[in-house]
């Protein structure tokens, strides 16, 4: 009710007030429905409340819908406010998986400066071997923190192993808006636990195959292992 009665230049912010007249003779001419998540309207306390619309085209006149996202940039400042002095790559990105946030960090561990992460779909810097698990893996994240390893594309197109923790960010309803990772570089770690493993294995094929007697003792002279 606070829009009711009033003109569009008394609610919305005066340097978005010409856009969204542009866009909405846009939509007119082409029929094709535009979204803006980033409008301001100032209250009659003076306070800020910020909005997603959609205009879509209803016959000759231009249909909006508003979404108070209001909460979601509060809660986006605090975590790029948090992100900008971390050495973990902080990414925030909305429910179609597009970056709309990437904390400095990612220049020196992938290459990629962040504008130009932003606006790019987030499964864009992951090798395609990951691209189908995490996206379904997304769908499920409410309120738990979800935990990964995955292969991250680096500007020069190598990959590096993160370890990724994702949480879903809720508007005041509890309805999921988007999501926020923190990737730590765990690439040396990673590569090291696979080497031990190729090893261990490599040991395991010669103690089975071999055709002499072989065994693994302990210190103490305990036999902890023997060959068939």
């Amino acid at each position: 009710d606070q829009f009711l009665a009033r003109r569009a230049s008394e609610v919305v912010d005066g340097a978005l007030l010409p856009m969204m007249l542009d866009q909405c003779r846009r939509v007119v001419a082409t029929g094709r429905p535009l979204v803006d998540d980033d409008v301001c309207v100032v209250g009659d306390d003076g306070n800020r409340t910020y909005y997603e619309v959609r205009a879509s085209k209803v016959g000759d006149e231009v249909s909006l819908t508003w979404r108070d996202v209001t909460a979601r940039r509060t809660i986006e400042a605090r975590y790029r406010t948090l992100a900008e002095n971390a050495s973990d790559v902080v990414v925030l990105v909305g429910l179609d998986l597009t970056i709309t946030y990437v904390s400095p960090s990612i220049e020196r561990i992938l290459g990629w400066r962040p504008e130009e992460a932003m606006g790019r779909n987030a499964l864009d810097l992951l090798h395609p071997q990951d691209a189908d698990w995490i996206q379904e893996g997304l769908r499920t994240i409410d309120t738990e923190r979800h935990n990964d390893e995955v292969l991250a594309r680096a500007k020069d197109g190598t990959h590096r192993w993160m370890a990724s923790a994702s949480t879903a960010i809720l508007d005041e309803e509890g309805q999921v808006t988007g999501f926020v990772s923190v990737l730590r570089d765990v690439d040396e770690a990673v590569h090291a636990r696979q080497a031990l493993a190729r090893s261990e294995q490599r040991f395991r094929l010669v103690m089975t195959s071999a055709p002499t007697g072989m065994a693994v003792v302990s210190l103490d002279r305990r036999f902890l292992e023997v060959n068939p």
